[in-house]
Parts: C-alpha cells; structure tokens; sequence
C-alpha cells in the first residue's frame, strides 16, 4: 500500500480542515476526497474505493449513523471512525462496526492514530480471508459458520453462504479468536456480527435475524466474551 485512500464527510469547513491538517501532518501519503454531505458521500461511494471514511454524526440530512449503517451494508472491510461532540453514539457505532472516535475539539495525536490503524488494516487485508473453493472470502463477511454432518455451511453477510466438507475443527483452526468464538459443538460466530445474547434460549442473537446455540456450560465465558469485544470496538475514546 503506498497511498491510503480517505473519504472525510463533514459539513462544516473549520472541523473538514482541521482532519485534512493532522492528516497531512501524520507522514502517510493519503489521498482525500472531501463531502459536505452524507447524500453526496453516498452517491460516489462504492465497496472497496476507500480504506478510511470518517463521519460526522450531526450532519444536516443524513446523520453519521445514519451514513454508517448504509455503508457497511455494502462494504464489510471498510474502516470507519465518527467525529462528534458527544460519546452517546457507542451503540448505534457498535451495530455498525465503527472502530475509532473522534471527540472534537479534538488533536492531531488522535487523528495520527485512527492514520496509524487504517495503515495496519490496509497491509493486513490479503491476509485476514479464509479460502473456500478458489474463493477468497475476508473474515469480515463471515457471520458464523455451522455444522451440518459431514459439510461446514459458512454464513455470509447480505444472506450468502458458502459449503465444504469437513469439520467445524478445521475452519476453527484458519480463523482468529478473537473475534470468533466456539460456542457450541456446532457452532463457530463471529462476535462483531452479536447483537445480543438470550439466556434464556441459550443462544447468540446474530445481525440477519439469525441465532447461534450457546452450550450452556459457556454461557458466562459467551458473555464475557460478547461485552469485551463491544467494549473494544466502540469504548475507543479511552486510549486518548
């Protein structure tokens, strides 16, 4: 990678150069494009065109929410980091997989770290994926994987899935802990597509109205797990 490609959508101009100043300061050749909108970022957005967007939540028409959701929808890889007065916004990032904060008036320190994250992912990107029948699939798409006799069926984003023979074991064996997690003998999820844990039903709440069994042995361990990886992935403002 020798340019990281940067979508900064705000809508007021003093905040907009003050990203485009720490950025340039943070010595990593970037390129960026900039949008007043939410509606103007998303009519030129398509999946894989940038490594990096950051979003203002108040944004008049769209919100950075609002903009979050519609984005992942379509581009699981994507790293995206909120710029915003306030820190209530946790969740709704959560559900939409936004990995950085930006609490303004904020420091070129801070900037220079979500550069240095989109840096890291960008490199790593070839080597996050699992290959299933020639195909390369990133581990971000993947939501769970499930057993079925003798055949693994990997669940994608958008409804998708992928099928191979073997066991559960062997996919466990190619995908990272965390963010995925063994919860059953037949079951393998990817905790950032969680939202939400049923104790009663024992069972993971998944993103596509879909639900992974929790052996109730590893109940506790299942929620531990789920409340640690929200934690890191939305409580970001306290590495500051």
């Amino acid at each position: 990678m020798e340019t990281l490609a940067i979508a900064i959508c705000e809508d007021t101009d003093a905040d907009r150069d003050r990203i485009e100043a720490a950025i340039a300061s943070s010595g990593v050749g970037c390129a960026c494009d900039f949008f007043g909108s939410g509606e103007a970022f998303l009519e030129r957005f398509v999946s894989g065109k940038y490594d990096l967007v950051f979003l203002d939540v108040f944004m008049g028409g769209m919100t950075g929410v609002e903009v979050a959701k519609m984005v992942r929808a379509v581009d699981p890889e994507v790293m995206m980091a909120f710029a915003t007065t306030s820190g209530d916004f946790a969740m709704e990032g959560y559900r939409a997989r936004v990995e950085r904060y930006l609490l303004k008036p904020f420091q070129d320190e801070d900037v220079h770290e979500v550069i240095s994250s989109a840096v890291q992912r960008a490199g790593l990107k070839k080597e996050r994926s699992l290959e299933i029948a020639g195909e390369t699939i990133p581990h971000s798409r993947i939501r769970f994987v499930e057993q079925s006799n003798h055949v693994t069926i990997i669940h994608l984003m958008g409804g998708s899935e992928r099928r191979r023979r073997g066991r559960l074991d062997d996919v466990e064996a190619e995908l990272p802990c965390p963010p995925f997690y063994r919860c059953h003998k037949s079951y393998l999820v990817n905790l950032d597509h969680v939202k939400n844990i049923d104790r009663d039903l024992n069972v993971f709440e998944l993103d596509g109205d879909e639900r992974a069994y929790i052996r109730r042995a590893s109940m506790a361990e299942a929620r531990r797990l789920f409340e640690e990886r929200m934690i890191e992935r939305t409580l970001r403002l306290g590495e500051r």
